[in-house]
């Protein structure tokens, strides 16, 4: 029995310690990155936003697809309470909205009559990828 028993802790350590998360088998993941024909990008992924607002088609281009997850539309420091099913290729918001198509995001931010600046940030998936874009929108 006591042979046994030796013999399974031996096992269990073996399995155990045999395994890495680090080494050249485990990939880095590089950001994504953005390009929009309509605006232009920082290196930060902010993107300044007339008060009008606008539509965008925003491309990923480092990735063929992303996703987005349940917590990926925040306005103003909030999370938009969206649906938890997944895959999402949809997003509302107060005054943003966002569709995804491949590594095509459209995204339309209604006109700011607020009278104070907002903020969307706007998280994207890929994987073991992730990319985020800030929208600053003026005030009128």
């Amino acid at each position: 029995m006591k042979k046994f028993f030796l013999v399974s802790v031996s096992m269990m350590l073996l399995a155990l310690t045999s395994c890495t998360i680090t080494g050249p088998e485990v990939e880095k993941w590089e950001r994504m990155s953005f390009v929009s024909e309509e605006t232009t990008i920082d290196n930060s992924g902010n993107i300044s936003i007339p008060a009008e607002g606008g539509t965008y088609h925003i491309k990923c281009i480092n990735y063929e697809q992303i996703d987005f997850n349940y917590n990926s539309l925040i306005e103003d420091d909030i999370e938009m309470d969206t649906e938890k099913s997944l895959p999402k290729y949809e997003l509302n918001g107060n005054w943003t909205k966002v569709m995804l198509k491949g590594n095509v995001l459209t995204v339309t931010i209604k006109p700011n009559d607020s009278g104070k600046e907002r903020r969307t940030v706007l998280l994207t998936y890929f994987l073991g990828a992730t990319g985020s874009l800030t929208f600053n929108q003026a005030a009128e």
